[in-house]
Protein backbone atom coordinates (compact mmCIF):
# COMPACT_ATOMS: atom_id res chain seq x y z
CA UNK A 1 0.00 0.00 0.00
CA UNK A 2 2.74 2.42 0.97
CA UNK A 3 4.69 1.48 -2.13
CA UNK A 4 1.65 2.21 -4.31
CA UNK A 5 1.14 5.58 -2.64
CA UNK A 6 4.81 6.41 -3.05
CA UNK A 7 4.66 5.43 -6.71
CA UNK A 8 1.56 7.61 -7.19
CA UNK A 9 3.32 10.60 -5.60
CA UNK A 10 6.35 10.13 -7.84
CA UNK A 11 4.13 9.90 -10.93
CA UNK A 12 2.29 13.08 -9.97
CA UNK A 13 5.58 14.88 -9.40
CA UNK A 14 6.86 13.77 -12.80
CA UNK A 15 3.67 14.91 -14.50
CA UNK A 16 3.92 18.32 -12.85
CA UNK A 17 7.54 18.62 -13.92
CA UNK A 18 6.62 17.73 -17.50
CA UNK A 19 3.76 20.24 -17.52
CA UNK A 20 6.03 22.91 -16.14
CA UNK A 21 8.62 22.10 -18.79
CA UNK A 22 6.07 22.31 -21.59
CA UNK A 23 4.70 25.58 -20.24
CA UNK A 24 8.17 27.09 -19.97
CA UNK A 25 9.03 25.88 -23.48
CA UNK A 26 5.86 27.48 -24.86
CA UNK A 27 6.65 30.75 -23.11
CA UNK A 28 10.15 30.79 -24.59
CA UNK A 29 8.80 29.98 -28.05
CA UNK A 30 6.20 32.76 -27.82
CA UNK A 31 8.87 35.17 -26.63
CA UNK A 32 11.08 34.21 -29.57
CA UNK A 33 8.24 34.67 -32.06
CA UNK A 34 7.41 38.08 -30.60
CA UNK A 35 11.03 39.17 -30.88
CA UNK A 36 11.27 37.94 -34.47
CA UNK A 37 8.14 39.89 -35.42
CA UNK A 38 9.51 43.04 -33.84
CA UNK A 39 12.82 42.61 -35.64
CA UNK A 40 10.97 42.20 -38.94
CA UNK A 41 9.05 45.44 -38.32
CA UNK A 42 12.28 47.26 -37.50
CA UNK A 43 13.93 45.99 -40.68
CA UNK A 44 11.04 47.32 -42.76
CA UNK A 45 11.38 50.71 -41.07
CA UNK A 46 15.09 50.77 -41.84
CA UNK A 47 14.33 50.04 -45.51
CA UNK A 48 12.07 53.08 -45.64
CA UNK A 49 14.70 55.16 -43.88
CA UNK A 50 17.27 54.18 -46.49
CA UNK A 51 15.00 55.43 -49.25
CA UNK A 52 14.63 58.72 -47.37
CA UNK A 53 18.41 59.10 -47.11
CA UNK A 54 18.77 58.48 -50.86
CA UNK A 55 16.26 61.27 -51.53
CA UNK A 56 18.17 63.64 -49.24
CA UNK A 57 21.43 62.88 -51.02
CA UNK A 58 19.83 63.65 -54.41
CA UNK A 59 18.44 66.91 -53.06
CA UNK A 60 21.83 67.89 -51.69
CA UNK A 61 23.38 67.36 -55.09
CA UNK A 62 20.76 69.65 -56.69
CA UNK A 63 21.25 72.33 -54.04
CA UNK A 64 24.97 72.49 -54.74
CA UNK A 65 24.27 73.51 -58.32
CA UNK A 66 21.70 76.07 -57.21
CA UNK A 67 24.21 77.64 -54.83
CA UNK A 68 26.77 77.97 -57.62
CA UNK A 69 24.22 79.83 -59.76
CA UNK A 70 23.32 82.17 -56.88
CA UNK A 71 26.96 83.10 -56.32
CA UNK A 72 27.33 84.16 -59.94
CA UNK A 73 24.10 86.20 -59.95
CA UNK A 74 24.60 88.43 -56.90
CA UNK A 75 27.48 89.33 -54.59
CA UNK A 76 25.50 91.15 -51.89
CA UNK A 77 26.65 90.39 -48.31
CA UNK A 78 23.15 89.27 -47.33
CA UNK A 79 23.05 86.81 -50.20
CA UNK A 80 26.50 85.47 -49.34
CA UNK A 81 25.47 84.97 -45.71
CA UNK A 82 22.34 83.06 -46.74
CA UNK A 83 24.35 80.95 -49.13
CA UNK A 84 26.88 80.15 -46.41
CA UNK A 85 24.08 78.85 -44.18
CA UNK A 86 22.76 76.65 -46.98
CA UNK A 87 26.23 75.31 -47.67
CA UNK A 88 26.67 74.41 -44.01
CA UNK A 89 23.42 72.44 -44.00
CA UNK A 90 24.26 70.75 -47.29
CA UNK A 91 27.70 69.82 -46.04
CA UNK A 92 26.15 67.97 -43.12
CA UNK A 93 23.54 66.12 -45.17
CA UNK A 94 25.98 65.30 -47.93
CA UNK A 95 28.61 63.89 -45.58
CA UNK A 96 28.61 60.12 -45.70
CA UNK A 97 29.86 58.04 -42.79
CA UNK A 98 32.44 55.44 -43.78
CA UNK A 99 33.19 52.74 -41.20
CA UNK A 100 34.05 49.88 -43.54
CA UNK A 101 30.57 48.38 -43.24
CA UNK A 102 27.81 49.74 -45.50
CA UNK A 103 24.98 48.59 -43.24
CA UNK A 104 26.49 50.25 -40.19
CA UNK A 105 27.08 53.40 -42.25
CA UNK A 106 23.36 53.45 -43.02
CA UNK A 107 22.34 53.27 -39.35
CA UNK A 108 24.86 55.87 -38.21
CA UNK A 109 23.97 58.27 -41.02
CA UNK A 110 20.28 58.04 -40.26
CA UNK A 111 20.74 58.50 -36.51
CA UNK A 112 23.25 61.32 -36.94
CA UNK A 113 20.66 63.25 -38.99
CA UNK A 114 18.13 62.91 -36.19
CA UNK A 115 20.67 63.82 -33.50
CA UNK A 116 21.71 66.92 -35.46
CA UNK A 117 18.16 68.27 -35.40
CA UNK A 118 17.64 67.43 -31.73
CA UNK A 119 20.87 69.04 -30.54
CA UNK A 120 22.42 65.71 -29.61
CA UNK A 121 26.15 65.05 -29.97
CA UNK A 122 26.75 61.57 -31.36
CA UNK A 123 30.39 60.67 -30.78
CA UNK A 124 31.29 57.58 -32.74
CA UNK A 125 34.54 55.71 -33.30
CA UNK A 126 33.76 52.56 -35.26
CA UNK A 127 35.65 49.92 -37.19
CA UNK A 128 32.74 48.52 -39.16
CA UNK A 129 34.84 45.85 -40.88
CA UNK A 130 35.14 43.87 -37.66
CA UNK A 131 31.38 43.24 -37.49
CA UNK A 132 30.92 41.99 -41.03
CA UNK A 133 30.12 38.53 -39.63
CA UNK A 134 26.64 39.76 -38.72
CA UNK A 135 23.71 39.61 -41.11
CA UNK A 136 22.65 43.09 -42.28
CA UNK A 137 19.15 42.72 -40.79
CA UNK A 138 20.56 41.83 -37.37
CA UNK A 139 23.12 44.61 -37.54
CA UNK A 140 20.43 47.15 -38.39
CA UNK A 141 18.27 46.08 -35.49
CA UNK A 142 21.12 45.85 -32.98
CA UNK A 143 22.59 49.30 -33.53
CA UNK A 144 19.22 50.85 -34.33
CA UNK A 145 17.95 49.79 -30.91
CA UNK A 146 21.13 50.82 -29.09
CA UNK A 147 20.99 54.32 -30.56
CA UNK A 148 17.22 54.72 -30.36
CA UNK A 149 17.28 53.95 -26.63
CA UNK A 150 20.16 56.37 -26.08
CA UNK A 151 18.49 59.13 -28.11
CA UNK A 152 15.26 58.77 -26.16
CA UNK A 153 17.12 58.91 -22.84
CA UNK A 154 19.24 62.00 -23.53
CA UNK A 155 16.33 64.11 -24.75
CA UNK A 156 15.26 64.45 -21.12
CA UNK A 157 18.47 66.41 -20.41
CA UNK A 158 19.57 69.96 -21.33
CA UNK A 159 21.43 70.22 -24.62
CA UNK A 160 24.91 70.45 -23.08
CA UNK A 161 24.41 66.98 -21.59
CA UNK A 162 22.96 65.37 -24.69
CA UNK A 163 25.98 63.28 -25.59
CA UNK A 164 25.97 59.71 -26.88
CA UNK A 165 29.21 57.75 -27.20
CA UNK A 166 29.56 54.65 -29.36
CA UNK A 167 32.72 52.59 -29.80
CA UNK A 168 33.13 49.54 -32.05
CA UNK A 169 36.45 47.75 -32.44
CA UNK A 170 38.48 44.60 -32.00
CA UNK A 171 41.02 43.48 -29.42
CA UNK A 172 42.77 40.12 -29.54
CA UNK A 173 40.15 38.59 -31.81
CA UNK A 174 37.24 39.77 -29.66
CA UNK A 175 34.91 42.42 -31.08
CA UNK A 176 33.63 44.95 -28.57
CA UNK A 177 30.71 47.36 -28.74
CA UNK A 178 30.43 50.01 -26.05
CA UNK A 179 27.68 52.61 -25.76
CA UNK A 180 27.23 55.28 -23.09
CA UNK A 181 24.72 58.05 -22.47
CA UNK A 182 23.29 60.10 -19.58
CA UNK A 183 20.28 58.55 -17.89
CA UNK A 184 17.87 59.03 -15.03
CA UNK A 185 17.02 56.53 -12.33
CA UNK A 186 16.87 53.00 -13.72
CA UNK A 187 15.83 49.66 -12.28
CA UNK A 188 17.01 46.36 -13.70
CA UNK A 189 15.36 42.96 -13.93
CA UNK A 190 17.21 39.92 -15.24
CA UNK A 191 20.06 42.19 -16.32
CA UNK A 192 17.88 44.46 -18.44
CA UNK A 193 16.78 48.04 -17.68
CA UNK A 194 13.06 48.38 -17.13
CA UNK A 195 11.08 50.95 -19.06
CA UNK A 196 10.02 54.05 -17.16
CA UNK A 197 6.92 54.48 -19.33
CA UNK A 198 3.52 53.81 -17.85
CA UNK A 199 2.45 51.51 -20.68
CA UNK A 200 5.00 48.82 -19.86
CA UNK A 201 3.24 46.11 -21.90
CA UNK A 202 4.27 47.74 -25.20
CA UNK A 203 7.75 49.03 -24.30
CA UNK A 204 11.06 47.50 -23.30
CA UNK A 205 11.34 45.29 -26.39
CA UNK A 206 14.38 47.24 -27.64
CA UNK A 207 16.74 45.99 -24.93
CA UNK A 208 15.32 42.48 -25.29
CA UNK A 209 16.07 42.62 -29.01
CA UNK A 210 19.63 43.71 -28.26
CA UNK A 211 20.22 40.74 -25.97
CA UNK A 212 18.48 38.36 -28.37
CA UNK A 213 20.74 39.35 -31.28
CA UNK A 214 23.93 39.30 -29.19
CA UNK A 215 23.13 35.80 -27.89
CA UNK A 216 22.30 34.70 -31.44
CA UNK A 217 25.95 35.31 -32.32
CA UNK A 218 27.30 33.70 -29.15
CA UNK A 219 28.17 37.01 -27.53
CA UNK A 220 27.73 38.51 -24.08
CA UNK A 221 25.99 41.76 -23.17
CA UNK A 222 26.05 43.69 -19.91
CA UNK A 223 23.87 46.71 -19.26
CA UNK A 224 24.24 48.83 -16.14
CA UNK A 225 23.83 52.35 -14.76
CA UNK A 226 26.63 54.13 -12.94
CA UNK A 227 27.25 57.76 -11.96
CA UNK A 228 24.21 58.99 -13.86
CA UNK A 229 25.12 57.19 -17.06
CA UNK A 230 23.80 54.11 -18.81
CA UNK A 231 26.40 51.69 -20.16
CA UNK A 232 26.06 48.83 -22.62
CA UNK A 233 29.03 46.48 -23.02
CA UNK A 234 28.87 43.83 -25.75
CA UNK A 235 31.49 41.23 -26.64
CA UNK A 236 31.59 38.91 -29.66
CA UNK A 237 34.18 36.14 -29.43
CA UNK A 238 36.35 34.83 -32.25
CA UNK A 239 34.98 31.27 -32.15
CA UNK A 240 31.36 32.42 -32.37
CA UNK A 241 32.22 34.84 -35.18
CA UNK A 242 33.86 32.09 -37.21
CA UNK A 243 30.80 29.90 -36.74
CA UNK A 244 28.52 32.74 -37.86
CA UNK A 245 30.65 33.40 -40.94
CA UNK A 246 30.56 29.74 -41.93
CA UNK A 247 26.81 29.61 -41.41
CA UNK A 248 26.25 32.74 -43.47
Amino acid sequence: MLIEKGYAVICCALILLLLFGFTRENELENDKQTTELLLHAEQEQHRLNRETIDIINIKCHDLKHQISVLREMDKKPERDEAIAEIEQAVQFYDSNIHTGNGTLDLVLTQKSFFCYHKGIALECLADGACIDFMKPADLLSLFGNILDNAIEAVQAFPQEKRVISLRIGERGGTVFVYAENPCGELSFTDGLPQTTKEDKAYHGFGVRSIRYIVKKYGGDVRMYAEDGKFHADILFYASARRAAQQKN
